[in-house]
């Protein structure tokens, strides 16, 4: 008796196999917005900030920091990768690692600080920043309140929509969630993982870190989610934590192209989500 083949069509394989990998996902409930909700506009506060210092301190400074074996150029622009320079310089010299230029700092790299009233530190100009986004989003993480802004472009102004509690990188122990002024990549994963360890929903940054979930762990077979009590903490690699809804929403809604700024202001925001 000959055998019958059944066929089954491709596009009917790949969606089963898509079934099969969602139900491996760790459970969590996904609230779905109805009507988005705006909390403010967004009102930079850049020039309230100390920032005369001049170029040529700043090159003083990149000099002084390119000595001591740091790679950044000697352009006279406090950006963001100088600002990092420097924490990373004050945290080997056991200074208050803030980022900022003072003059303890600038003793410690043999610049003479008399005289000097304006100390270097990078507070980007945020509706600048955000002008370069091509998507109409832009996030903002603050380091310093560990919260993460997310902005959408409506009727020609910048409107908070969710903010979000984070957990960033425990710099005490040298590892940095690193200063940027840069977009989100193309780069996006399921998950990413290490020693027995996934964080989900991993959305990539262009400096090479994360937006992920809170950590999953291996239990009876099944990977299961930490609880939140590390976010609001310096606690990571480098890669920013957070709630698994929150990383979820993230990774379906913020496309290639939304700037993402990371800093140190001084502000606050209320957690919406």
């Amino acid at each position: 008796m000959e055998k019958t083949r059944i066929r089954i069509p491709i596009a009917l394989i790949a969606f089963m196999l898509l079934v099969a990998a969602a139900a491996l996902l760790p459970q969590s409930s996904i609230a779905e917005d109805v009507e988005e909700t705006t909390y403010g506009t967004l009102v930079d506060d850049s020039d309230q900030y100390n920032l005369d210092f001049s170029e040529e301190l700043v090159k003083s400074i990149q000099k002084a920091l390119k000595r001591k074996g740091y790679s950044i150029s000697a352009d006279g622009v406090f950006g963001p990768k100088t600002a990092q320079a420097v924490k990373r310089f004050q945290r080997k010299n056991g200074l208050t690692i803030d980022g900022i230029c003072g003059p303890k700092t600038l003793k410690a790299l043999g610049i003479d600080p008399e005289g000097i009233t304006s100390y270097p530190r990078w507070i980007p100009n945020l509706e600048e920043s955000f002008s370069k986004s091509t998507t109409g989003m832009a996030l903002h993480l603050n380091l310093g309140s560990h919260k993460l802004e997310v902005y959408r472009q409506i009727d020609g102004e910048w409107k908070l929509i969710r903010v979000m509690l984070a957990a960033t990188g425990n710099y005490k122990e040298g590892n940095y969630t690193d200063l940027t002024d840069q977009n989100i990549g193309r780069t996006k994963h399921d998950y990413i993982s290490g020693s027995g360890w996934r964080g989900y929903y991993a959305l990539g940054i262009q400096n090479g870190d994360f937006f992920h979930s809170v950590l999953a762990h291996r239990k009876n077979g099944k990977w299961v989610f930490d609880d939140d009590s590390a976010l609001g903490h310096d606690v990571t690699h480098g890669c920013v934590r957070l709630k698994v809804e929150n990383a979820q929403w993230l990774h379906q809604n913020v496309k290639p192209g939304t700037t993402c700024v990371i800093d140190d202001r001084a502000w606050d925001f209320e957690v919406t989500h």
